[in-house]
């Protein structure tokens, strides 16, 4: 088994490009109260896909220097993009075998957990700073485990 961890970026301030939409402060402290969840509940987090999106670059380098990761341990992936393909996401993520963080963007956060259940009941909305954990089975089906908003957290 392995863990899957869908995260919306962190609040970003609003600007234009939306390319270069950097982290609010808020954003910032989200990003690392992910870490510190991310720290105990899925210790054996060795990779984080991101978009090219400046805010999810920045969240995914906030929470690969709290959990010291490597820098190779940060992969920029096109079609992790707003408007990505949830197809060629699941492609890609069926293809990996250890445990994984993706840091993207609405709305193709909200395909991917439908994508992987194949049920189409599954959560679709991501607050910024959201995770969202799923597990894969021996048969390789994904299970929602639990979900994290550190908007929601003291």
């Amino acid at each position: 088994m392995r863990m899957l961890l869908l995260m919306r970026h962190g609040d970003a301030v609003i600007s234009h490009p939306d390319a270069a939409r950097a982290l609010s402060p808020t954003g910032e402290t989200q990003a690392k109260k992910a870490a510190l969840k991310l720290k105990t509940a899925c210790p054996g987090l060795c990779a984080i896909w991101h978009s090219k999106l400046e805010r999810a670059v920045r969240t995914a380098d906030i929470i690969a220097q709290d959990l010291s990761l490597e820098r190779g341990a940060l992969q920029c992936r096109d079609y992790l993009a707003p408007e990505g393909s949830a197809q060629e996401a699941c492609k890609k993520i069926a293809a990996y075998d250890r445990d994984l963080l993706i840091v993207s963007h609405m709305p193709l956060l909200g395909a991917l957990p439908r994508s992987l259940t194949k049920f189409p009941q599954a959560p679709s909305s991501f607050a910024t700073g959201m995770i969202m954990a799923f597990e894969r089975d021996r048969y390789g089906l994904w299970h929602l485990l639990w979900d994290f908003d550190p908007g929601m957290q003291g």
